[in-house]
């Protein structure tokens, strides 16, 4: 008998932190949930996947959300499951790029499986190099116990990546 593989559930967290350096080539981190649904508009296939090209911005992984030819596709990646999220406590830090300068809207969902629940919080404006964002939790009160990203589409063939993904306490001034 060879090894035996063993898949355990993911814990929820107070805090974490993903790079992607772990993961390979079109992978997706093990304990976060995506959406992806394309329109019948166009053809390809939207993606949200671990990628190496593109210039990372700590290597050699980063994630790519990207439409193809569907200029509004549904893309979002919920994160992992957070106790706090409601404590006023935390904040989500991440480097974000986009060449088209789109928007990335960083909300939160009840059910990780139901798009229906998402809700914005903040929405970010991206640039064409990694730049940093800090988006604060300190004024959310609400239930949920789960962060999502969500691409905001406006046309065809648009590509954003994220990279060094950190949620942690607010330091104390």
């Amino acid at each position: 008998v060879g090894p035996i593989n063993v898949t355990t559930g993911c814990a929820p967290a107070t805090d974490f932190s993903e790079d992607f350096a772990t993961l390979s080539n079109y992978e997706f981190p093990f304990c976060w949930t995506k959406h992806v649904y394309g329109d019948n508009s166009g053809t390809g296939t939207p993606v949200i996947e671990a990628y190496q090209y593109g210039t990372p911005h700590s290597s050699p992984m980063h994630l790519r959300f990207s439409n193809s030819n569907h200029d509004s596709a549904v893309l979002i990646a919920v994160l992992n499951q957070v106790t706090n999220l409601g404590a006023g406590t935390h904040k989500l830090s991440f480097y974000g790029k986009d060449f088209n300068a789109s928007q990335l809207v960083v909300g939160t969902m009840t059910d990780p499986s139901d798009t229906n629940t998402f809700v914005g919080h903040d929405t970010v404006t991206l640039t064409s190099i990694y730049s940093p964002y800090t988006v604060y939790f300190d004024n959310y009160s609400g239930s949920a116990e789960y962060i999502a990203l969500r691409r905001l589409q406006t046309s065809t063939y648009r590509t954003t990546y994220i990279d060094d993904v950190v949620y942690e306490a607010i330091p104390a001034c």
